[in-house]
């Protein structure tokens, strides 16, 4: 494979009459074109007022889904070319070239020029992100973008922004959140901190998430990626159906890590020794920065209980597993109780601890259930 079509040069000379029959009887032929091939460059120079009747878009349409093999970033140059010159139509290609891209880019979706096609397609065709919406085997295009988000450390920062704005923009939509939800993964044969058996999609979406704000957080520090991967869990949060157990407690233990990276700026805004740099501008200097980064993570945290506010709001009954992950590890969360910026969020949260604390002091009481009684005997202890 050579290299992507030449931009045509301004002067260069049109066409000879009748050429764009000969390159459409090319296209539609049965002849294959190396992407070496003047024939591309050609293509590409014939003039933007050409118009072809419909029957011969058609033609033209079907003819082009059967080269999605070429480089990605080709596809894309020669789509967005063509559809301005009316010798494709985008909404005659959903019908035939859609699926080939959708199935194409989750089986090859492993470097930068793929993803930038994928992310021009989801960012800039509305018919493409509906036809990917009304899929119901959404795991064929997400597995690959977490299976690249969970390897973060291998991939450039282009990417990783690029796979989470797919990500953004598809999490606005209510189908698609309710849609991961439902669907179950076997396994998930990459993921290796731990075996993950007959988890959801959306489980598996929020625990890749998390691991990426960490990744973040410990080797890139990128305000803005750690803003779209919380904005795509708040999207997600009012919709989640059945969170993971493993899920669950890395989403409480995301706010306690926060929390805590909060708590030593805090600790260093208003430590004395910032009394010791002996330039009074630069500590005013330094201290402004800290706070500044200070007000970065009360945002943070803030989204965080939205985040899990959301979900017993609106899916208490359908998430055991958050209920318990919070009563779990309740303690990381009495710091803040009286913070101005989190005190509405926690009321409700606190709402939720007390009804679940009080159920079962009672069952302790009335001895319907206790540790003692569940807990195996010393005979029975190995």
């Amino acid at each position: 494979m050579g290299a992507a079509p030449s931009t045509p040069k301004l002067g260069a000379a049109p066409p000879p009459p009748g050429a764009a029959e000969q390159m459409f009887a090319a296209l539609v032929g049965d002849k294959a074109y190396p992407i070496s091939s003047e024939f591309w460059k050609q293509l590409l120079e014939l003039p933007l007022t050409l118009q072809w009747p419909r029957d011969r878009v058609l033609q033209a349409c079907h003819a082009f889904a059967n080269i999605v093999l070429l480089p990605y970033y080709t596809i894309n140059y020669l789509m967005t070319v063509l559809i301005l010159k009316g010798m494709l139509k985008m909404d005659l290609l959903s019908d035939c070239l859609f699926a080939s891209l959708f199935d194409a880019l989750g089986t090859c979706l492993n470097d930068e020029s793929s993803v930038l096609l994928l992310y021009s397609l989801v960012h800039g065709n509305c018919d493409f992100q509906e036809y990917v919406l009304v899929r119901t085997d959404l795991d064929t295009l997400l597995m690959p973008v977490l299976e690249m988000l969970y390897n973060a450390s291998r991939k450039t920062s282009n990417q990783i922004y690029m796979l989470l704005i797919i990500l953004l923009i598809l999490s606005q939509d209510s189908t698609f959140n309710a849609s991961v939800h439902k669907l179950v993964l076997p396994a998930v044969p990459w993921y290796h901190e731990r075996l993950m058996h007959q988890t959801s999609l959306g489980s598996l979406m929020v625990v890749i998430l998390i691991r990426t704000i960490k990744y973040n957080l410990s080797k890139l520090r990128d305000v803005y990626l750690h803003t779209n991967c919380l904005a795509i869990l708040a999207n997600m949060a009012p919709h989640v159906h059945r969170l993971s157990a493993y899920a669950s407690q890395r989403l409480v233990s995301l706010f306690d890590m926060l929390s805590r990276k909060y708590a030593k700026l805090a600790e260093l805004r208003n430590d004395k020794a910032l009394k010791v740099i002996s330039d009074h501008i630069e500590a005013d200097n330094f201290a402004d920065d800290t706070s500044t980064e200070l007000h970065i993570y009360t945002d943070f945290l803030r989204i965080v209980l939205e985040v899990i506010n959301a979900i017993l709001t609106y899916a208490l009954p359908r998430n055991p597993e958050v209920v318990y992950a919070i009563l779990h590890r309740q303690e990381v969360f009495e710091p803040f109780k009286n913070h101005p910026r989190f005190n509405e969020l926690l009321e409700n949260i606190y709402t939720v601890l007390d009804f679940f604390n009080s159920r079962i002091d009672m069952q302790q009481v009335d001895g319907e259930w206790s540790v003692d009684k569940d807990a195996p005997s010393s005979e029975q202890k190995v």
